[in-house]
C-alpha cells in the first residue's frame, strides 16, 4: 500500500526542492547585487538621504548606516533567507493543501449521497479507489437496511391482518351469545369455547407483534423450535396439476408470451426510432435553421459541415463566461441530472422517490445559479450541458455559464443537447478519468455560432413544440410496454396457480 503513494511523495519532494531552490536564487541575488553588489551603493545613498531628510547630518547618517546595517549584514541575511523561505514555502503549501481539498470533496461526495463516482488527481488514486469502495459499501448497507425495513413493515402488515381474523370471530360469537339469551346450554358452551380459543390466538399474535417491535430496540437471540412440517403442509392447499396439464400450460404460456414479447420488441423499436427521429430533428433545426431555401456555406467549425451563410461563428468564451458568484442568502440546493436538468434537490427526491443528504458544510463555496444559466456537470460529456430554470446554488465542482450578450437560452439548450455538439465536447478530452473533469477550458475549445436573435427564438419554439409531440408519443409507447409486462406477469400467475384453465384447442 505504501508504494501506491510513490507519486504523491515524489510530487511533494519536487515541490520542496523547488521552494528551496527559488529561495536560494532570490536570496543569492539579494546578497550579491543588493547587499554586496552593484546595488549596494545606491541602497546606502538612499538610506543616508532618508535620514538627512529628518535633519540628520551626513556623517551621522553614514555612521548609523554602518552601525545598523553594514555591521549586521550576516543577521539581516539570515533573517531575509528565513523570511523568503517561509514565503515561498507558504505558496507551495497552498498547492499541497489542494490534496486535502480533493479528499474533502470525495468525503462530501459520500455524505451528499451523490450518484457520481469519486474522482481525485493522479497522485491520490489509491485514496480515490478506497473512497469509492467505502461509498459502495455504505450504499450497499443502506439498501440492505431499506430492504430489511421493508420486510419488517410487510410482516407487521400481514400480522395486523391476521389480528383482525380472530378478533372478528370473537366479536361475532359474543354478539350471538348476547342476542340469544335463551340459547341451549350446549351450544352456548361451544361458542364460549370457540371465543376463548380465538382470544388465546389473538393474545399469541399480539405477543408476536411486540417481539417484532423489540427487534429494533435490542439484540434478541432466536431459539430454534421444532415444527411439524407434515401437519403444516396438510393444512395448505397446493395447486398440483397432472403432467399432461402441466405440459398444456407450458405450451400455451410459451405461445402467448412469445406473442407478447414480439409485440413488446416491436414497440421498443418504435421508441428507439422516435428517439433517433428526435435527435435528427434537433440536429437539422440547430444546424440549418427552419428556412429550407436559405443559402448554406461551409464555415471553419469542425463539428458542423454547413450552416446558413448569415450565421456568425463566435468563440465560446466570447458568448459565455465562467461565473464564480458564490451562494446567496436563501438559495436552495440544486442538483444536475441528464433526466431532469437543473432542479432543486427536494424536487429531485420527489421525482425519483429517493433520499438525498443535504450538505451542511462548505456551502459558502457553492455557486449561485439563476434561470437560463447553463451548468457543466461531471457527466456533461455524455448528455450535454444542462440549463437551469430556477434560482439556487450548486456544488462548486460544477461550472456555471452565463451569457455575455442577449441570446435565446432555449436555442442553446437544444444546441448543447444535440449529438453533434456532444461529440465535439467529447473530443476535448479522453476521459480516462485520471482525476479529470469537464471544465470551462474544455467548453472553450468548442466554437459556437450565433444566428440572429429572432431566428434563435423561432428555432427554439419549433423544437419545444416538435420534441414535446415526439416525447408524448414515446411516453405512450413506454406505457404500452409497462401494461404488456404487467399483463404477461398476471397471465403467468393465473395459469400456473390454476385460477384460469388452458383453452381447449
Amino acid at each position: 500500500m505504501k508504494n501506491n503513494y510513490r507519486k504523491l511523495k515524489f510530487s511533494i519532494l519536487l515541490q520542496t526542492v523547488f521552494v528551496t531552490a527559488v529561495t536560494v536564487l532570490v536570496g543569492g541575488f539579494l546578497l550579491n547585487y543588493v547587499i554586496d553588489g552593484i546595488y549596494n551603493d545606491s541602497f546606502g545613498k538612499i538610506f543616508v538621504k532618508v535620514l538627512m531628510s529628518f535633519q540628520v547630518d551626513e556623517q551621522t547618517a553614514i555612521d548609523l548606516y554602518w552601525r545598523w546595517l553594514g555591521d549586521n549584514k550576516t543577521f539581516f541575511m539570515v533573517v531575509g533567507f528565513l523570511l523568503l523561505f517561509a514565503l515561498f514555502f507558504y505558496v507551495a503549501l497552498s498547492k499541497m493543501t489542494k490534496y486535502l481539498d480533493q479528499i474533502g470533496d470525495g468525503i462530501e461526495n459520500i455524505v451528499s449521497d451523490s450518484t457520481e463516482p469519486i474522482h481525485l488527481i493522479t497522485e491520490l488514486k489509491p485514496i480515490e479507489i478506497r473512497l469509492n469502495e467505502i461509498k459502495a459499501t455504505l450504499k450497499r448497507q443502506e439498501l440492505e437496511a431499506e430492504e430489511g425495513e421493508k420486510k419488517k413493515n410487510d410482516l407487521v402488515l400481514f400480522l395486523a391482518h391476521d389480528l383482525k381474523t380472530p378478533l372478528t370471530s370473537i366479536v361475532a360469537y359474543l354478539s350471538m351469545l348476547d342476542s340469544h339469551p335463551d340459547m341451549p346450554q350446549e351450544q352456548r358452551e361451544k361458542y364460549i369455547r370457540i371465543a376463548m380459543e380465538k382470544s388465546i390466538r389473538l393474545g399469541e399474535l399480539i405477543n408476536e407483534f411486540f417481539d417484532i417491535t423489540r427487534y429494533n430496540l435490542q439484540n434478541i437471540e432466536l431459539e430454534p423450535v421444532e415444527i411439524n412440517l407434515s401437519l403444516m403442509l396438510s393444512r395448505e392447499r397446493v395447486f398440483f396439476p397432472s403432467m399432461d396439464l402441466q405440459y398444456n400450460i407450458v405450451r400455451y404460456l410459451d405461445s402467448v408470451c412469445a406473442e407478447i414479447d414480439a409485440l413488446a420488441a416491436d414497440i421498443q423499436v418504435q421508441i428507439d426510432t422516435l428517439e433517433q427521429y428526435k435527435r435528427s430533428v434537433i440536429t437539422e433545426a440547430i444546424t440549418k435553421g427552419l428556412n429550407p431555401d436559405v443559402e448554406m456555406a461551409c464555415h471553419q467549425i469542425s463539428w458542423i459541415e454547413q450552416m446558413p451563410a448569415h450565421w456568425e461563428i463566435i468563440p465560446s468564451k466570447y458568448l459565455f463566461h465562467n461565473s464564480d458568484k458564490r451562494k446567496c442568502e436563501g438559495d436552495q440546493q440544486l442538483t444536475a441530472s441528464q433526466k431532469h436538468g437543473i432542479i432543486t434537490q427536494q424536487e429531485y427526491m420527489e421525482r425519483e422517490n429517493s433520499k438525498i443528504v443535504f450538505a451542511n458544510q462548505g456551502l459558502e463555496n457553492w455557486k449561485h445559479v439563476e434561470p437560463y444559466d447553463f451548468v457543466i456537470s461531471l457527466r456533461s460529456f455524455q448528455g450535454g450541458l444542462e440549463m437551469s430554470e430556477t434560482t439556487g446554488c450548486i456544488t462548486w465542482h460544477y461550472v456555471v455559464l452565463k451569457a455575455n450578450k442577449p441570446i435565446c437560452p432555449r436555442f442553446y439548450k437544444w444546441l448543447f443537447k444535440s449529438s453533434a455538439y456532444i461529440n465535439a465536447l467529447q473530443g476535448t478530452c479522453n476521459f480516462i478519468r485520471d482525476g479529470q473533469d469537464l471544465r470551462f477550458s474544455n467548453f472553450a475549445q468548442v466554437p459556437l455560432y450565433e444566428p440572429p436573435l429572432s431566428e434563435q427564438e423561432d428555432i427554439a419554439s419549433y423544437l419545444d413544440m416538435k420534441c414535446s409531440q415526439i416525447d408524448s408519443i414515446s411516453d405512450q409507447k413506454k406505457e404500452q410496454l409497462t401494461v404488456l409486462e404487467a399483463y404477461k406477469k398476471s397471465l403467468i400467475y393465473e395459469y400456473v396457480t390454476g385460477k384460469k384453465e388452458v383453452p381447449v384447442q
